[in-house]
Formats: C-alpha cells, sequence, structure tokens
C-alpha cells in the first residue's frame, strides 16, 4: 500500500523533478538514512510507469540490503521514509518557487523565535 502511495506521487514528477528529488534524497541534511537513496535509486529503473511486475517488495529489499534476510517491516520503513522525504521535496520546491510563501515563513520564524524584541 504504501509502495503504491509512493509511485504513485513518483509517477507525477518530471525528468527534472526527479532529477531533483534524487539530489534532495541524497542530501544529508534532509536524509540520513543511505538505504533511502538506494531505494530511490532502483525505483528511478522503473520510471515513470512504475508498473513493471518485478517492482516488488522483495525486489526492493535484495536491491537495497543484497542478501540479507528479507524483512517485510524494513522494507516497509525505508519505503515509508522515501514517501515522507518525496512529500517533503515537493512542499519544499513549491514553497522555493512562491517568494510571498518563502517570505511569509521567513518572518513568522523570526517572530517565533523572538528576533526582533
Amino acid at each position: 500500500m504504501i509502495l503504491k502511495e509512493l509511485t504513485e506521487i513518483l509517477k507525477t514528477l518530471d525528468n527534472n523533478e526527479q532529477k531533483r528529488l534524487e539530489k534532495f534524497v541524497r542530501s544529508e541534511f534532509f536524509n540520513t538514512n543511505q538505504s533511502v537513496y538506494k531505494l530511490l535509486k532502483t525505483l528511478k529503473k522503473f520510471y515513470p510507469d512504475y508498473s513493471n511486475p518485478r517492482l516488488t517488495n522483495e525486489y526492493l529489499f535484495r536491491q537495497v540490503f543484497g542478501t540479507r534476510k528479507f524483512e517485510i517491516k524494513t522494507i516497509r520503513y525505508i519505503v515509508s521514509e522515501l514517501l515522507k522525504l518525496t512529500k517533503q521535496f515537493i512542499s519544499v520546491s513549491n514553497t522555493m518557487n512562491d517568494k510571498y510563501e518563502m517570505s511569509k515563513q521567513f518572518i513568522l520564524k523570526i517572530i517565533y523565535k523572538k528576533v526582533f524584541r
């Protein structure tokens, strides 16, 4: 279910957005789990439709973790983390493209932190 939600979102990203998502996930500022990045690199092979029958939790687990014993909870966690980062990427990208929203967020944060008294 989580994998389906993730692939449905990934389908909506164009090639340029896919590349930027990869940089985003690779960034240690946003992601400290290299398994999540490996998962994204593996999923990239299925772009743009993500409908290949090989695209299963078991296949993804093998690509990310090699010969380690398959654990469904581990792959679900990694997929969930990538889903969270993908949503975050979309939000950050949209905010960065909206100067008004960026200014508003900056002002709200400054007020919250009580920088100016």
